[in-house]
């Protein structure tokens, strides 16, 4: 009696009595077959059109065995192709249907690099987090040296902090600290700089929503846990946070010596210790040194400001004299001589320490660096102290006894003028430089508009007020860097959305 059957892999019918092992070894050929076409397709380039080959092999011949590997390769294929949004589709089939294979542990982490590609930042983290949850000892080090070449070895901790980083920048402050968090348990004996630089970023959340508090504990359990394994320009941004936020609390002598410790930090050495970093690119190291340069020259700036209000605490000196020439001849050059001394020692000592802003500076690729916003606030400041001294002339009260007497009031009047003057003549060059710095530079902000307008203020026809609309910068410290984009070439039509990523078996 004649039995027919159909194989599994084409239709052909055969007479199962008479050849029983035939179906089955025509199937493994032909699975063969098209893996070797597929590899070959691999070798001369035609991406696309391997990856298609081994998709074929996994609908039409899972009794071949191998199908983790086979959808392992198409994604591999698909990304070569430029098809991303493919190979995800793939990787997420092999992840759901072979969960304990090998392949679909790193098939999770290869999701999360795709995402990162497209810029879907969120979808990376997630893929990310689940990777470095169930696999966080996978560092790299069992990495086949062609996967490092070609980019697919998977790492939980890069993995982990890369999603930390995405986080923040997303402002999902809450997974960001929870991520921070599993990484300082997982990684902080083994890796503890790497540990320093992902606790330290946490603090730009309180930063940004203006916890001040929470800054000043973050940082200072920064300072206390990774202060000796810290990068030299966290240290130096840390002291500086905690004394801005002790600033903003009201609490300045607290933020005083944490200004000083950055200052410190930078002058005795950052620059030299980032130079000698190991294992860190020069572009990094350039990156690292303007973000100490600019955190040391803010330090300053607020150290300078100090000796400001040390210059505003020295009042005018009131006249008591009676309506007598000799006691306005007697004031002028007793309690009015012995202010303007006070007052100009005071802006002296101010203007000397706002100085010392400009003279922050390194050298990176022969080209000195320097702080251009920190050093157009203080020259805004010194400008300010030259212009409120001579305010300070022209707004002095005349005293009753005075007032109506001609010649005492030229003699007092006379007696202000000839000091503010050239004190005018001081504010009207530190405002300039003020605002040639910020046009030379194109750093347009608060400190730059107020130079513009105080020297409106002193001679409008010569300094009218700029017409134009220009760039608001924001001078942020940068935590997160924007991750590369591949070269999506002829992106696949379903150009990714959130429901595209996971893809039954069924879609391919």
């Amino acid at each position: 009696m004649m039995c027919e059957t159909v194989c599994p892999a084409r239709c052909i019918y055969i007479v199962a009595e008479e050849h029983p092992d035939l179906c089955g070894t025509l199937s493994t050929l032909q699975c063969q077959v098209r893996r070797k076409e597929a590899e070959t397709y691999q070798k001369t380039g035609e991406f696309k059109k391997a990856a298609a080959t081994y998709v074929r092999i996994f609908r039409r011949h899972e009794e071949c065995g191998e199908m983790d590997e086979m959808l392992y390769n198409a994604a591999i294929n698909f990304e070569a192709a430029h098809l991303l949004g493919r190979a995800i589709q793939v990787r997420t089939v092999l992840v759901e249907r072979y969960p304990e294979s090998p392949l679909s542990k790193k098939a999770i982490y290869l999701i999360g690099q795709n995402f990162q590609a497209l810029a879907y930042y969120e979808q990376a983290a997630k893929y990310y987090e689940d990777f470095a949850r169930k696999f966080p000892g996978e560092d790299g080090t069992r990495c086949s040296e062609d996967d490092k070449k070609s980019g697919i070895c998977p790492n939980a901790i890069e993995g982990l902090e890369q999603a930390t980083f995405f986080r923040i920048g997303l402002g999902d402050d809450k997974t960001a600290m929870e991520d921070a968090e599993l990484f300082a348990k997982n990684y902080r004996r083994k890796l503890p700089r790497q540990t320093s630089q992902v606790m330290f970023s946490i603090g730009s959340i309180y930063e940004r929503q203006k916890r001040w508090p929470e800054v000043v504990s973050h940082y200072r359990e920064y300072l206390s846990s990774y202060g000796k394994v810290g990068m030299p320009h966290q240290i130096i941004e840390a002291h500086t946070a905690i004394g801005r936020a002790f600033w903003e609390l009201n609490k300045k002598p607290d933020a005083r010596k944490h200004f000083e410790a950055a200052v410190r930090e930078w002058t005795t050495g950052a620059p030299k210790q980032i130079a000698a970093l190991k294992d860190v690119p020069s572009e990094s190291k350039v990156s690292y040194v303007r973000e100490a340069l600019d955190s040391a020259a803010e330090s300053q700036f607020y150290l300078s400001e100090y000796e400001f209000a040390d210059f505003q605490q020295v009042a005018f000196p009131q006249y008591r004299g009676g309506k007598s020439m000799a006691k306005v001849k007697q004031w002028s050059n007793t309690e009015f001589k012995k202010w303007v001394t006070r007052k100009q020692a005071a802006l002296r000592a101010a203007e000397s320490d706002y100085a010392k802003v400009a003279r922050i500076t390194a050298q990176a690729g022969g080209v000195e660096m320097k702080s251009a916003p920190w050093q157009i606030a203080a020259a805004a400041r010194t400008g300010e102290m030259y212009r409120s001294f001579v305010d300070e002339f022209r707004d002095a009260p005349i005293p009753r006894e005075i007032e109506k007497d001609p010649e005492l009031f030229d003699i007092y009047v006379g007696a202000l003028d000839d000091v503010s003057d050239p004190l005018q003549r001081q504010a009207i060059d530190k405002f300039e430089f003020c605002l040639k710095t910020a046009t030379q530079v194109r750093w347009f902000n608060q400190w730059s508009r107020s130079c513009e307008q105080e020297l409106n203020a002193l001679n409008p026809r010569k300094y009218p007020v700029a017409a134009e609309l220009r760039g608001e910068p924001n001078y942020v410290k940068a935590t997160v860097g924007d991750p590369g984009v591949v070269d999506l070439g002829a992106i696949d039509q379903q150009r990714l959305n959130t429901k595209d990523a996971v893809a039954r078996r069924e879609d391919l």
